[in-house]
């Protein structure tokens, strides 16, 4: 069933099918299937992501497309969500509470890999998450991901940012210098006002920024495209 949030053109709520083809360009009436299936978008570069559920977080996933939409617009990037999959039975059962290990990008676990492996309907380089209950040991994400199937989890206590704090880390993004906060570590000045803050996305007040630097990185990823 087509998602009116999965066009990459809703950054804000509430908006009708009728005043989005309007500031489209695009003529109506108009179906909400013709809708998202025109890719035209108006920033320059996308990410799509895919999303995988196994347990729904506590803030809404609306509220995290919107989020990581609101703060991917300051550099001119795009967000679509390419499919959504709830993930059921014994297997996914084994892995709500999915160990991570140190999340170090480049290392995963037995369990990394094998959630990781679910990929349906996902483009090569297309991110994909998972919403799991919790990860061991408890974060509120962790975008480690195997070789070839990039991704992230994000945990049931995550906060509105971290599904973009995660991507952001799919995108080469390492947290700001200084804010290591590996378990609670090198936390001392931490700047809330950031996305790629080590410190907890849950302290984030209002919009965090990325910086022109940060904003490099995410367009030249191999995991973005032109829209």
């Amino acid at each position: 069933m087509p998602n009116l949030l999965d066009s990459c053109r809703i950054v804000q709520l509430p908006a009708s099918v009728r005043q989005l083809a309007a500031t489209a360009g695009m003529q109506f009436p108009l179906s909400l299937r013709q809708f998202i299936a025109d890719q035209q978008c108006q920033f320059s570069r996308c990410v799509r992501i895919h999303l995988k559920t196994l347990q729904q977080p506590n803030v809404a996933i609306r509220t995290m497309i919107l989020s990581m939409r609101t703060v991917y617009a300051t550099a001119d990037m795009g967000v679509t969500v390419g499919s959504r999959e709830v993930l059921t039975g014994p297997n996914f059962i084994a892995l709500l509470d999915v160990d991570v290990g140190s999340c170090q990008i480049g290392s995963t676990t037995a369990e990394q890999n094998q959630l990781f492996a679910n990929r349906n309907n996902a483009g090569a380089n297309d991110p994909v998450i998972y919403f799991v209950r919790s990860t061991v040991p408890a974060f509120n994400g962790c975008a480690a991901f195997p070789p070839g199937r990039p991704g992230a989890v994000v945990a049931q206590v995550a906060s509105q940012w971290t599904m973009a704090h995660e991507v952001g880390h799919v995108l080469s993004l390492p947290h700001i210098s200084g804010e290591d906060g590996n378990m609670g570590q090198k936390c001392s000045t931490p700047d809330f006002t950031r996305l790629m803050t080590g410190c907890g996305t849950s302290n984030i007040a209002g919009t965090p920024i990325v910086t022109q630097s940060e904003i490099s990185k995410m367009r030249a990823s191999g995991f973005t495209f032109q829209c």
